[in-house]
């Protein structure tokens, strides 16, 4: 007989099972760990439908922020830049012009 296989006497403790009768609901859960002792989340007050509403409208409202903000990033990476304008004769000193709002201002 394998080492594994020989008793080794009386368990240290021996643990009665409660009866199906004996169990509040609050205390059963199917792996034996109570749920009413403060352990976990505690329970939504809202009800299935309340918390289907919830969902939706925080999944649109994030759905919502993220197309504003691509929107904004895709405006701002391809806006236009200022026009400047560079005219002249070939081989000549060029002239060229830069809007007011596109120059540095003075500090």
């Amino acid at each position: 007989m394998p080492e594994d296989d020989k008793p080794r006497g009386e368990p240290a403790v021996k643990a009665k099972l409660p009866s199906a009768k004996n169990i509040r609901s609050p205390e059963f859960t199917p792996h034996g760990i109570s749920a009413g002792r403060g352990r976990g989340p505690r329970p939504s007050a809202l009800t299935a439908a309340q918390a289907r509403r919830r969902r939706r409208l925080g999944i649109a409202g994030t759905m919502a922020a993220v197309l504003a903000l691509a929107g904004f990033t895709t405006w701002y990476v391809t806006r236009p830049g200022p026009q400047i304008e560079v005219t002249g004769a070939f081989g000549q000193t060029p002239k060229v012009t830069i809007p007011k709002s596109s120059s540095p201002t003075a500090s």
